[in-house]
């Protein structure tokens, strides 16, 4: 077996250490391991799956090896915050085959997530936001063929739900930055989260995104606004907390909670709660270290 593809050199980790950790092998040949402690260069520890580093003996498809290391590349770069980590891997997606549904939403992840950071610093983001769009679109499966059996249908409405709720995700941001455009991208949105709730009921994605069309800057100022918000984030990591079993599907597609864990972490220290708000900020940065928003939270609790 070989440790493949994750080039950690890129992602500034230190002391990488797997431990006796139980391992076993999947069907498609792939050795897994519960998870790998990396610390980062700021101390904190970074915890991944071993596959999602690329671990794989020799009959594991390179394309698979290809994805997944994409998948957690991005990722860790967007919650420590460092675009060149998204856009390497970005790149390195474009020697796949743009048939690949994969490969296609995994481009998308990669430019929601560049249009966030673009967004931090107070770049335009909304060519980032279009190329999202179009790549989620282009990962959704086809239609179910007749005859197809039961677990690759119910696969296949799965994956197409994640897909939706990307593209809404991406046309949430856009509704927000053309507002003349605004309402066309809302309805957009609302009928794509319509349909990947129809697909995969209880999708935490879907339900975070609906979330994100609440106005973050009303419920900032508003206590009405932010008891709204505030209860479509706690739906969303009700649903992130049953989700957890399921397997498969798209890599990268298990984003989200450390966002909705640290946006619901920022409303409850405006109302005042702040061991209530500690507790939800140091859940988001055990699930993502170095989670720029929620190391802001935690310097804004400590009084810095």
């Amino acid at each position: 077996m070989n440790l493949a593809a994750l080039n950690l050199a890129a992602l500034n980790l230190e002391d990488v250490n797997s431990g006796d950790l139980p391992m076993r092998l999947d069907g498609k040949g792939v050795l897994r391991a519960f998870e790998v402690r990396c610390r980062t260069a700021r101390g904190r520890l970074l915890v991944l799956p071993l596959f999602a580093l690329g671990l794989a003996i020799s009959s594991a498809r390179a394309s698979g090896a290809d994805l997944a290391d994409s998948a957690v590349r991005i990722e860790y770069g967007f919650y420590s915050g460092e675009d060149q980590v998204v856009s390497a891997a970005a790149a390195e997606l474009g020697r796949i085959a743009d048939g690949a549904p994969a490969a296609a939403y995994l481009r998308g992840l990669a430019a929601l997530r560049l249009a966030e950071l673009a967004e931090r610093r107070g770049a335009d983001p909304s060519s980032l936001l279009g190329d999202c769009v179009e790549a989620a679109g282009a990962a959704a499966p086809p239609p179910e063929k007749p005859g197809e059996r039961a677990q690759a249908a119910d696969r296949a409405r799965v994956d197409a739900a994640e897909a939706l709720a990307l593209a809404a995700a991406c046309e949430t941001l856009l509704a927000r930055r053309e507002p003349i455009k605004g309402v066309l991208h809302a309805r957009r949105r609302d009928q794509d989260l319509a349909e990947a709730q129809r697909l995969d009921p209880g999708n935490p994605r879907a339900a975070l995104v609906q979330a994100w069309g609440i106005s973050r800057e009303q419920a900032l100022s508003s206590k009405e606004s932010r008891a709204q918000l505030a209860a479509a984030l706690g739906k969303a990591l009700a649903a992130f907390d049953s989700y957890r079993e399921r397997e498969g599907g798209f890599p990268g597609a298990d984003w989200g909670e450390p966002e909705a864990l640290a946006e619901l972490g920022e409303l409850r220290l405006l109302d005042g709660d702040r061991l209530a708000a500690r507790d939800l900020v140091e859940r988001a940065l055990l699930a993502a270290p170095d989670y720029w928003f929620a190391v802001e939270l935690e310097g804004r609790l400590a009084g810095r």
